[in-house]
């Protein structure tokens, strides 16, 4: 499918990256990890309280530490963001993620989180290793879910560092879902044959399709803050590793860039405070009815 930022809400650049440059940061991030040694034993998770803040920050963040200088310098990602965002435009947060293979997660934690819609990984990690974010698999969501109260001011570049295939989590992206605003996790989604009916209000609807974000190394993808997306569980031996890169829109200047084109068009909410809706007090997961995994 040809995906445009403009209409669908999400684009692909193809793979803009030299594929001996990812595969070089990825020998670097693979020498400082053994995935038979991240987690935490159940005692020494029993014995946390902390349900938040354990994910890559500035002073804790493995990206920091590696050369990442072929990407924030690359000429096709430095004019599409200007494009999209402006001459000014910013770099809000990167990080590293990884699909984090079946195999590798004990069967204690895999029970805690079956059917949870955020499978975050973060908590149950040695903190000494908390400066990735693990995923097992992730319901559709809109990266705002992050920036409550937020414009629609940024977008989300996503690169694989290596292969993605339909076994390696790929992204699964809803197009043109950013079209009803920003609404709250978990969202109202179905299966209508073969499309997907989303409703981001109880008198609207968007149907569409789930596409699934497939490239070598180097492909590179973005999309608008309000697009659903999510993965399903890594089934490959082996970790899926990728960038996430937010950029942001800078005010001083860039009145009329294509996210403002964009956001124009948006009939539903241009922010929201409340994000989640599936978590308590505590900020357990009380709502497990994970979507994205029923597809095939």
């Amino acid at each position: 499918m040809n995906l445009n930022f403009k209409n669908d809400g999400v684009e692909s650049l193809g793979q803009i990256f030299n594929k001996k440059d990812c595969k070089k940061l990825l020998r670097d991030i693979k020498k400082t990890r053994n995935l038979n040694k991240l987690f935490l034993t159940s005692k020494q998770f029993r014995e946390t309280n902390n349900t938040k803040g354990y994910n890559p920050k500035p002073g804790r963040n493995l990206l920091e530490k590696l050369n990442s200088s072929f990407i924030f310098d690359n000429k096709i990602f430095i004019k599409k963001m200007r494009n999209i965002l402006g001459k000014y435009f910013r770099i809000l947060d990167y990080k590293l993620v990884m699909g984090f293979p079946q195999s590798h997660i004990p069967d204690w934690i895999k029970e805690k989180v079956k059917g949870s819609h955020s499978i975050n990984l973060a908590k149950f990690i040695k903190p000494k290793y908390r400066d990735i974010t693990y995923f097992y698999g992730i319901d559709f969501h809109q990266d705002i879910i992050d920036f409550p109260d937020r414009p629609a001011d940024f977008v989300t570049v996503y690169i694989y560092l290596d292969k993605v295939d339909s076994n390696c989590s790929p992204l699964h992206i809803i197009p043109k879902s950013h079209k009803g605003g920003a609404t709250s996790f978990p969202h109202q989604i179905k299966i209508n044959n073969k499309n997907i009916v989303y409703k981001p209000s109880r008198n609207s609807k968007i149907i569409s399709q789930f596409i699934k974000l497939l490239g070598k190394s180097g492909s590179t993808f973005f999309w608008h803050p309000f697009i659903l997306h999510g993965t399903q569980p890594q089934k490959y031996d082996k970790p899926r590793l990728s960038i996430r890169i937010l950029v942001e829109k800078n005010r001083r200047g860039n009145l009329n860039c294509e996210i403002d084109k964009v956001n124009k068009k948006i009939f539903g909410k241009k922010s929201l405070i409340k994000v989640r809706n599936h978590l308590d007090k505590k900020g357990r997961d009380i709502k497990k009815n994970n979507f994205i995994n029923k597809i095939k």
